[in-house]
């Protein structure tokens, strides 16, 4: 029987050692750590996981890690995407293998396929496999974007069981709940708007501040789908909110990219888990002051 999907399910990063070969000691310890602080499910293999910097070796024997350490506990889909279809089906059926509880799929990117290809591409791979499948419809990392009526079509196909929305605009959240009800699972998947995608019925949050400080993504989820208290829940995000402009506010290149931030956070909060892969670069001095500023303020260092 699938598990339910619901709450906080963050995509994992990747642990790399010096010379950027895979931790795998450390991936255990922070699959750990984010169990310990409450997720509700695991990603490994997204974008925060650098899925694109990794071989298909890597990408495999990272999913082998995850799905092994969390033993059952939670839901893990591992990130399967890839702009060949061939590789997502090869990928995908990895991920059936070593009884993943579904697979992650971004659009082919790129050069930008067209809708009618990128729906046969998700209808090839959901008909490979027999786990669900879940988009990551991702325009700023894909190039495209499905739309609504379109993700609602392949949903009613049964082609997909639950949706990632990393746009960013909270409005996607209640039209897809508007046209598909409780038929799809669908996730918030950026850190800007948050509150407001929980607050539009979305059954989660998928971000990558969930690695960093996942007792407080849990806590607002919580406030919003169990507790209903908007009230709360917006106090508790003005809490986080500075952090959170920190990963997102870019401009001109003059900010770190999420990556740096979260693992250079981990480190500060006693969980090191190394740099990310070239060309992403560690963060400067002055960003790790505003960095560890955030994190005394909220108390986690």
């Amino acid at each position: 029987m699938a598990k339910e999907l619901k709450g906080l399910m963050p995509p994992m990063i990747t642990v790399f050692k010096e010379g950027e070969a895979f931790d795998e000691e450390r991936t255990r310890r922070h699959v750990e750590f984010l169990i310990k602080n409450g997720v509700q499910g695991l990603i490994p293999c997204g974008s925060t996981g650098e899925f694109a910097a990794m071989t298909m070796d890597e990408r495999k024997k990272v999913a082998e890690v995850v799905v092994d350490e969390v033993n059952g506990r939670i839901p893990v889909y591992i990130g399967t995407g890839h702009y060949s279809t061939k590789i997502a089906i090869d990928l995908s059926k990895h991920a059936e293998k070593i009884e993943a509880d579904g697979v992650m799929v971004i659009a082919p990117y790129y050069l930008i396929p067209t809708e009618r290809e990128i729906c046969e591409h998700y209808r090839s791979i959901a008909k490979s496999i027999s786990i669900p499948l879940m988009i990551y419809n991702n325009v700023w990392f894909a190039g495209v974007e499905l739309s609504v009526k379109t993700i609602a079509k392949l949903s009613k196909e049964g082609i997909v069981s639950s949706v990632k929305l990393a746009h960013g605009d909270p409005s996607r959240v209640h039209d897809l709940k508007y046209y598909c009800g409780n038929d799809l699972v669908v996730f918030y998947g950026h850190d800007v708007c948050a509150l407001e995608g929980l607050a539009a019925k979305a059954d989660g949050w998928i971000a990558g501040i969930g690695n960093l400080i996942p007792e407080h993504c849990r806590k607002l989820c919580d406030l919003l789908l169990v507790d209903k208290d908007l009230d709360k829940a917006n106090d508790h995000w003005l809490t986080m909110l500075p952090l959170l402009h920190m990963c997102v506010n870019k401009k001109n290149g003059e900010r770190p990219d999420w990556l740096q931030i979260i693992k250079k956070g981990l480190e500060m909060r006693g969980q090191p888990v190394g740099e990310g892969k070239r060309p992403i670069l560690p963060i400067t001095k002055e960003d790790e002051r505003k960095l560890r500023a955030e994190l005394t303020k909220m108390g986690l260092i």
